[in-house]
């Protein structure tokens, strides 16, 4: 319902009352709810406070989130945690701690054997190092590792919006054939 409030009638203010009402019902039910629908009404919450600039209070959930992701003990909710948290920090331009995030989640779904939401992961890692003005040889392999990880979580979004960032990397270094061979990848993906 919050979302609804936000994304079709563009009510922050409503939204954010129905996101507590859900965080609320949510700890209330204590074990009984799966972590991951309470990590998604906070990190839901968080971007709503951010989108309206109150960044205080978004790192405040932020910090609530990272808390709980301690005791988590399920692999999809964990990631998932550190998914919304390294994307969260990214968009507050926080490159240290978006990039704290992004590695806690790829090595725990290392050390858990599973590659939950890794796609992200490696191309906010990009994203971060990019605006840094890092290395564009480091830039390409985050880009190159999260295309790898979207190929074997089979997700066509992220192939459609990877091949594309990784064409304009390729672009802005002057090298017109990878960027071309990238940009046509990337169209074969939107045109499915």
């Amino acid at each position: 319902m919050a979302q609804w409030y936000d994304h079709i009638y563009k009510d922050n203010e409503t939204a954010l009352k129905y996101s507590d009402q859900f965080i609320q019902k949510c700890e209330q039910a204590a074990d009984s709810i799966d972590y991951y629908w309470l990590s998604n009404a906070m990190s839901f919450k968080m971007f709503l406070l951010q989108q309206g600039n109150n960044d205080g209070d978004a790192v405040i959930i932020a910090q609530k989130i990272a808390d709980r992701l301690e005791g988590e003990t399920q692999p999809m909710p964990k990631a998932f945690g550190f998914r919304q948290l390294c994307v969260f920090y990214e968009r507050l331009r926080d490159s240290d701690r978006a990039t704290k995030f992004c590695r806690k989640g790829y090595q725990y779904n290392e050390e858990a054997g599973t590659e939950f939401f890794n796609n992200s992961f490696y191309e906010t890692l990009a994203i971060v190092m990019d605006r840094k003005g890092g290395q564009s040889d480091s830039v390409l392999y985050y880009r190159k590792k999260g295309l790898h990880s979207a190929k074997r979580e089979g997700s066509e979004e992220y192939m459609r919006v990877g091949y594309s960032n990784l064409a304009y990397n390729y672009s802005e270094q002057g090298n017109r054939d990878s960027a071309d061979k990238y940009f046509k990848v990337s169209a074969d993906y939107f045109q499915r």
